[in-house]
C-alpha cells in the first residue's frame, strides 16, 4: 500500500514538474530559430508542441490511475478538458510576452497531443495493463 502511494508520489512530481517546464517554455521571452527548422516537411516547432502535449497528457493519466491503474470516465473526460483549456492557455498568453506569437496551428497541435498523449495512455497502456492483469474498470 505505502509502496503505491510512493508511485503516485512520483507520478505527482513528474506532472508538475513538466507542467513547470510547459510554462516557462511558453512565457519566456523567444526567438524564431526554431520557425526556419523543418523536419519532414513539418516545422519543427510544431513536433515539439505536439511531444510536450502528448507527455502531458501521458502524465497527467499516469498519475490519477488507482492502484489497478483504472480511471473513471468522467475523472478522464474532465482532465481532458482540463489539459486542453491548459494548452490553449498557454498559446494565448504568448500574446503578451515580448518575441512570442499567438499561432493557431501551435495551439492545433497542443490539442492534438493531449488528445494523443491521453488516448494512447488511456487506451493503449492502461487498459491494456488491466486486460493483462485480469482487472475490469469500473465507472
Amino acid at each position: 500500500m505505502i509502496q503505491f502511494y510512493y508511485k503516485k508520489a512520483i507520478w505527482l512530481s513528474l506532472t508538475i514538474a513538466w507542467t513547470l517546464l510547459i510554462i516557462y517554455l511558453s512565457v519566456r521571452p523567444g526567438t524564431n530559430e526554431l520557425l526556419k527548422k523543418q523536419f519532414l516537411e513539418v516545422r519543427t516547432d510544431y513536433l515539439l508542441h505536439f511531444l510536450a502535449y502528448f507527455a502531458f497528457g501521458s502524465l497527467y493519466v499516469l498519475w490519477r490511475g488507482n492502484r489497478q491503474f483504472e480511471i473513471r470516465s468522467i475523472e478522464l473526460a474532465i482532465l481532458t478538458a482540463a489539459a486542453i483549456s491548459f494548452s490553449i492557455l498557454m498559446e494565448y498568453i504568448q500574446l503578451l510576452i515580448p518575441g512570442r506569437t499567438f499561432n493557431v496551428v501551435d495551439m492545433v497541435y497542443n490539442i492534438l497531443g493531449v488528445i494523443g498523449g491521453v488516448g494512447f495512455t488511456y487506451f493503449y497502456i492502461v487498459r491494456r495493463f488491466l486486460k493483462r492483469r485480469g482487472f475490469t474498470q469500473t465507472d
